[in-house]
């Protein structure tokens, strides 16, 4: 290639109006073309740190700057190739690239091969293309095959964070017909789908009370509500249910009546209002307001509740999460007679004394995270945080294996989980408010789409409410502290809240 072919168009001394666009056949200009494949025969001056053109070079005709590895225009035409290899008897999917000479695999794929051989040690370490290094495990020699080819050869073993490749050696020696592989690609990716369908089914037939939605009752444990010396009952008669849900609290009584779960009584000295909470299913939640008089007559009940960041950090280097529900969680744990009575609410309908540990009093959390720590304490890799769990794995194989030992406990408690809102095998999940992927903690789209929803604070009140979900993601915040102080200023009794104005200014600086 002549550097007289090639210049920039300041420097073209040619008559414009020879020149004719290959593009679209007029005349007075030529076609753009496509930058990486100028910059990587090295004719154009490029940015290292964003890898796009300079600005200066927009005048000589270049606008846009496209990858040499990605086809827009033919997606399909451009997705990776992957290949199923048999290594030492396990099928295994590869990344076919032959820009690689080498071959490659995971850390973790490697452990699940459980081979009795050891790795070889190697001092060596290996430039991808974009310059990164990293180092190997070292190296091992396998025996591998595809379809009818059969080879023996050295497997290079590198941490998580990179991927197994089939390099160009193995694709000569195996015989690996691209065109081939075009027509499998697909079949690969749904096998992996149906594997992970048929594991679900397998979980579900094993276990299927577990994923029945039904309130159970924990099997040798009951709670007992102490109250503080000289406390006196107290009964707040019923409050006034919306017409239009009378029909649903009804039946949920109904239900709740008949699981033994509630009964109903004529006579109790205790008894606290029912509050309905309409949900976006269309059916109603039925809680207890014990804050005016049972919360204030208990003793507290001290169980050290785990910390979120301790949770997150349990999860790391795991690939697979499945996460459970619990179905109405508190329903589960039975409590003692004169707990049952303390417990009493008021209905339409009439006084219940309710048999379960009740959601709306003050030591329930404390209690059940006490009860459902005991029972998962001995399950590997499982986390739980009040009603929900999440189970773990650096693979497939140990996730499953987890979530077996696990769904068993369940079982054995007599345990039931709401299916819909369980996830499993998916390696990002929504977890307490955030996004969790393999070694990776991210914020939820939708908790920081519902902060930047958020009114602008109007009082006090507001700016409290502000200021409690913005500091769930302090973490993510740099000098979050100095960045609120004048917002936290607003809650001091010495200061004057001025109303919306101030507060707006205080948020955009």
């Amino acid at each position: 290639m002549s550097a007289a072919w090639y210049h920039f168009a300041k420097e073209c001394r040619t008559n414009k109006a020879k020149l004719q666009c290959k593009a679209c056949h007029k005349n007075g200009h030529v076609a753009k073309f496509a930058y990486p494949l100028y910059w990587r025969i090295g004719l154009l001056p490029v940015t290292t740190k964003t890898n796009q053109i300079q600005s200066e070079d927009s005048q000589y005709g270049i606008y846009k700057v496209v990858d040499a590895f990605c086809n827009d225009y033919t997606k399909a035409s451009s997705e990776r190739y992957y290949a199923k290899i048999v290594v030492e008897g396990k099928p295994i999917k590869f990344e076919v690239d032959s820009g690689s000479g080498y071959s490659f695999l995971t850390r973790s794929q490697f452990n699940e091969l459980k081979l009795s051989q050891k790795l070889i040690p190697i001092n060596i370490v290996f430039r991808s293309y974009t310059q990164d290094t990293f180092v190997p495990d070292g190296k091992i020699r396998v025996h591998v095959q595809f379809n009818e080819m059969a080879i023996t050869d050295d497997l290079y073993v590198v941490p998580d964070t990179c991927s197994a490749i089939l390099g160009r050696t193995w694709i000569r020696r195996l015989k690996i017909d691209l065109n081939e592989l075009d027509e499998t690609n697909c079949n690969i990716i749904t096998t992996t789908f149906d594997t992970k369908a048929a594991t679900v089914q397998d979980l579900t037939s094993k276990f299927p009370s577990v994923f029945e939605e039904k309130i159970g009752c924990i099997p040798n444990y009951k709670v007992s509500l102490k109250l503080r010396e000289g406390a006196t009952p107290v009964y707040t008669k019923d409050r006034q249910i919306p017409y239009a849900l009378l029909d649903r609290v009804d039946k949920e009584l109904n239900e709740l009546k008949k699981a033994n779960i509630i009964t109903k009584t004529n006579n109790s000295d205790w008894g606290s209002p029912l509050v309905v909470i309409p949900k976006p299913d269309g059916s109603v939640r039925l809680c207890v307001d014990y804050k005016v008089g049972v919360n204030r007559t208990l003793v507290d009940a001290h169980y050290p509740i785990r910390r979120i960041d301790q949770i997150f950090n349990s999860l790391r280097d795991s690939k697979y999460f499945c996460r459970l529900d619990l179905c109405k969680a508190y329903l589960h744990v039975p409590v003692d007679e004169e707990s049952s009575q303390i417990q009493t609410f008021s209905t339409h309908k009439g006084t219940y004394v309710m048999n379960r540990l009740s959601f709306g009093i003050k030591t329930a959390p404390a209690e059940f995270n006490r009860i459902i720590d005991q029972i998962l304490r001995d399950v590997p890799n499982t986390e739980s945080y009040f009603d929900d769990i999440v189970v773990n794995g650096k693979s497939m194989v140990e996730c499953k294996a987890n979530l077996d030992a696990c769904l068993n406990q369940l079982d054995n408690h007599d345990l039931h989980l709401n299916i819909a809102k369980c996830k499993l095998f998916e390696t990002k999940i929504e977890f307490l408010g955030h996004t969790i992927q393999y070694n990776k903690v991210q914020k939820s789209t939708e908790k920081v789409k519902a902060i930047l929803e958020m009114p602008t604070p109007e009082c006090t009140d507001d700016v409290r409410r502000f200021l409690g979900m913005v500091t769930y993601y302090a973490r993510f915040i740099p000098n979050n502290s100095t960045i609120t102080t004048p917002l936290r200023q607003l809650l001091k009794k010495i200061h004057v809240f001025n109303g919306q104005i101030n507060v707006k200014k205080l948020l955009i600086h």
